[in-house]
This record gives structure tokens, sequence and C-alpha cells, in this order.
């Protein structure tokens, strides 16, 4: 009888053993599965992340280009600011007396620029204005 309950218990072990792959394996492909679905999961993120970082990127090359052209409109306006402002100092350079060489070097202005403005600061010899009004 001693066979038999050896035959017994090793038929009980295997079964046990069995069992207990089985449920090894049950347990291996739920972990299996939720790691599938994390990974589907996280390919939609990467997908998201994609378009947003598509849709980011065409959104700064469009404020790139704005940006470059008020670059450009700016430098524009300091060049007619800068020429303004020439003209402008020569002008009261003229009013306080200046020469026609000392308004070209401190404006950076032609001789002909200087002139003119010198010309319109001049008073007419012709003029009989008295700052009356009706005369």
């Amino acid at each position: 009888m001693s066979e038999i309950a050896g035959a017994y218990l090793l038929a009980i072990v295997s079964c046990g053993i069995a069992i207990a792959v089985l449920f090894y394996c049950w347990r291996l492909r739920i972990t299996i599965k939720n790691l599938h679905l994390k990974i589907q999961q996280l390919q939609q993120d990467i997908k998201a992340v994609g378009a947003g970082a598509i849709g980011v990127g065409q959104r700064l090359q469009v404020v790139e280009t704005k940006l470059a052209k008020t670059i450009d409109q700016q430098e524009l306006l300091e060049q007619r600011d800068a020429e303004q402002l020439s003209y402008t100092q020569a002008n009261k350079l003229c009013a306080m007396g200046a020469s026609v060489e000392e308004i070209m070097d401190a404006c950076g202005l032609s001789k002909a620029e200087a002139e003119l403005i010198a010309l319109v600061h001049r008073p007419s010899p012709h003029s009989s204005w008295s700052g009356k009004k009706g005369s």
C-alpha cells in the first residue's frame, strides 16, 4: 500500500504544482494584458504630445515671422526718427547761428542739406514783415 500511497501523494503534489503553474500563468496573462493597455495609452499620449508639438511649432513659426516683420518695421522707424532727429538738431543749430560746416559735422548732413537748412533760417532781405498782422 505504500506504493499506492506514494502514487496518490505524487498525484496530489503534481496536481498542486499544476494548479500553482496555472494560477501563475493566469496572473502573468493579466499583467501582460494590463501592460498592453498601458502601452496603448502611452502611444496615444505620445501622439497627442506630437500633435501638440506640431501645433506649437506652427504657431512659433507664425510668431517668428511676425517678430521679423516687426523688427524690420522698427528699424525703418528708427532710421526715420534718426533722420528727423538730425534735421531737428540742424534746425536748432542753425537757429543758434551755427555755420553750414558745423551743421554738416554735427548732424551728418550733406553740404546741400545743410545749406538748404541755413537758407530756410536766414531772414529774407526782401521781407518787410514786422510781426504785425494786417500791415
